[in-house]
């Protein structure tokens, strides 16, 4: 019953196909749903139409998570309206530093004001739609003693809200807050030795990481992959926790866009074909990598290339 909303908030088609699969059971669908870069308008019909089929007899964790978050979205909504102000900065994806620059760019009153002035901008600067570009707008209301405090924050990419975060909203009684933003914990088709894209639009690039190790594939940690640093060298970090290159502060979960990579690779990656070879698909070859390479200060081209060559005979 989950395989529309897979369809409709998941753009790899590698991970569609395998969370559909008839003996996967996908009961985070919930939290695909909204946490996905996709208008927060469609999450809320998503999550209400996942309600209307939910029933006593499915998992109550679902139900009851469902019914949070369908609610932080329409209370998130509710607030546009109250009295208040909303400051927006506006975010660029800086390739040079890795990371987004954000510069104040203005006050409003009324929402619609807001939307119009983000559109016009977006056409004046003739923004394309995979240029990781958003506007983050802050609600302040006034709070007892007459103070403007933040009440919740929206992220707008393409003129439309695609997040949004309302300040101390809890997820359950752990008192665990309701990021615009989290992990996500799904199976993955992939295999060690795989050479994969992953599209962090709107929050940066797209980068390429090789899957080292696949574990259990059900551990948020299992998924281990070698990624390429700003500084040129490369890192190996949990994938499902973006541990990818130099960590981004925000930005989506890998697994929505998670793809084999087709393309001939830039010749700053060169060395994954290498890497590629020696793992040759087995688990025990990228978890000996792992093992050594966790002993290093600097994972270079060099360092990667002298491993393999002495360790050769356990890649054959």
């Amino acid at each position: 019953m989950f395989d529309k909303f897979i369809d409709e908030f998941i753009s790899s088609d590698e991970m569609k196909e395998y969370l559909k699969m008839p003996h996967r059971s996908v009961d985070t669908i919930a939290e695909i749903i909204y946490y996905s870069p996709a208008p927060i308008e469609r999450k809320k019909l998503a999550l209400m139409e996942l309600l209307e089929n939910l029933n006593q007899e499915d998992d109550w964790e679902l139900i009851e998570n469902s019914k949070v978050y369908l609610s932080a979205i329409q209370e998130a909504l509710e607030l546009i309206d109250a009295d208040g102000v909303f400051s927006i900065e506006q975010c660029s994806y800086n390739e040079k530093d890795g990371d987004s620059d954000c510069w104040f760019d203005g006050l409003f009153n009324k929402f619609d004001d807001l939307v119009q002035y983000i559109k016009y901008e977006l056409e004046s600067c003739e923004v394309t739609d995979d240029e990781p570009l958003l506007y983050q707008v802050v609600k302040w209301i006034n709070d007892v003693s007459g103070k403007l405090v933040e009440a919740c924050t929206y992220w707008i990419v393409r003129g439309e809200v695609w997040f949004t975060q309302v300040e101390g909203r809890m997820l359950d009684d752990d008192s665990i807050e309701i990021g615009a933003l989290e992990d996500l914990n799904l199976p993955v088709p992939f295999k060690a030795g795989d050479i994969v894209e992953i599209n962090f639009y709107p929050f940066a690039d797209k980068r390429i990481i090789e899957i080292i190790e696949v574990g259990d594939n059900h551990d948020c940690c299992c998924l281990q992959a070698l990624s390429r640093r700003k500084d040129g060298n490369w890192t190996i970090g949990a994938v499902k926790h973006c541990h990818i290159g130099d960590y981004l502060i925000l930005g989506i979960s890998p697994l929505y866009t998670m793809a084999t990579y087709k393309n001939e690779l830039p010749p700053e990656y060169e060395v994954l074909t290498k890497v590629n070879e020696f793992i040759g698909g087995k688990e025990e070859n990228g978890s000996l990598l792992r093992n050594v390479m966790d002993q290093k200060q600097d994972i270079t081209d060099e360092v990667l290339l002298e491993f393999m060559e002495h360790n050769k005979k356990k890649g054959d």
